[in-house]
């Protein structure tokens, strides 16, 4: 809420990047889109992170502000006009069931989370990180090693990728942190290995 009080001060838009809304981790703690609570918001979303269809290519942006909508639909007119019919029956596909893929998700995610929280466990001397609220995403600290030298020494022993944070931005090498993602069955088995 500070962010969109700075927003109206300045009569900025803000841009919120929603597409992973829909996997928090503990009931109740949805919070209402940018779009919703800001007139000059503009919330994307879509169906390949929440419903694991990143293929198909399918978003939508969503804004109460009729000039920033018009803009959009002028420059969606003159770049993509529409997507491909099969991708957008697909994503329809998934729309329709998205409880059941949303309680999928989130369950190979509360899985994948407790092995990973084991394994920070057993490896607090290596690693450290703190739990997400949402998402399927964590970014895990790498103590005693530069984590850029890690991933690449990790995926050369393992085959396990990793990002290291130096990827996302010269500024970050102080983080020393890895992205590592919730969503795939496999973390069992890369906890394993790394272990």
């Amino acid at each position: 809420s500070e962010l969109i009080e700075l927003c109206r001060l300045h009569d900025c838009y803000l841009f919120s990047d929603e597409m992973y809304r829909g996997l928090e981790h503990e009931a109740g703690t949805k919070l209402p889109a940018a779009c919703q609570l800001y007139d000059n918001a503009i919330s994307l979303s879509g169906v390949s992170k929440t419903l694991n269809l990143p293929g198909l290519r399918i978003g939508w942006l969503v804004t109460k502000n009729p000039n920033i909508l018009h803009a959009l639909q002028h420059l969606k007119d003159y770049t993509t006009i529409c997507p491909p019919a099969p991708s957008e029956i697909l994503a329809l596909m998934g729309l329709r069931q998205q409880e059941a893929i949303l309680a999928r998700n989130k369950h190979t995610i509360e899985v994948n989370l407790a092995a990973l929280e084991c394994f920070i466990k057993r490896n607090r001397s290596t690693f450290e990180y703190s739990k997400p609220k949402a998402g399927s995403t964590v970014f895990i600290k790498v103590l005693n090693e530069d984590a850029y030298e890690f991933s690449e020494r990790l995926v050369k022993e393992a085959g396990i990728m990793l990002l290291p944070s130096q990827v996302f931005s010269d500024t970050e090498k102080h983080v020393n942190r890895v992205r590592k993602s919730l969503s795939l069955i496999k973390i069992i088995h890369d906890c394993d290995v790394v272990d």
